[in-house]
């Protein structure tokens, strides 16, 4: 079999493709939530617990081969480890997953974990109300009632 060259011209080319969802940068791992599945697991300790490389629950979350990790959202150390539960996976960006803090941490941090959310736009009151029952040896039912109210790119929560 033989082939002949045949050219032709085109005006323009468009490549698309996905992101992968999970990236390997220099210092971290980063986990993109919005638009993926993870988007729909919840709060964000349910995000946090099917992230690779970490484990645990409820706030109590540590890195394979580094131990406890410091959990920051937004650029802001989490103080109440209570807050994972009061912020939606759908409000997620991406979560960067640190083995190596740099020099802007204090030197017991051992491994990072930054929560980047969507950031909303508007002024107004919103609510999200939620409900989740576990089976496991004992029955657990757990309700909850989160409300914001943002005016001016000041948000209040509770």
């Amino acid at each position: 079999i033989s082939l002949q060259p045949d050219t032709t011209l085109l005006d323009e080319v468009v490549v698309e493709g996905d992101l992968p969802r999970i990236r390997l940068r220099s210092d971290a791992v980063v986990a993109t939530v919005q638009n993926t599945v993870l988007s729909k697991a919840g709060t964000a300790n349910d995000v946090l617990k099917r992230l690779p490389a970490i484990t645990g629950d409820n706030g109590d979350f540590s890195i394979f081969g580094k131990g406890k990790a410091k959990i920051y959202v937004n650029n802001r150390e989490l103080r109440d480890v209570s807050e994972l539960d009061l912020i939606s996976s759908a409000d997620i960006r991406e979560v960067e997953i640190v083995h190596n803090p740099g020099a802007g941490y204090d030197a017991s941090v051992k491994a990072v974990i930054r929560i980047h959310t969507v950031r909303k736009t508007g002024d107004g009151l919103s609510f999200d109300i939620r409900s989740t029952y576990l089976q496991t040896e004992n029955t657990d039912l757990r309700q909850q009632l989160n409300l914001n109210y943002r005016h001016k790119g000041w948000d209040i929560f509770g």
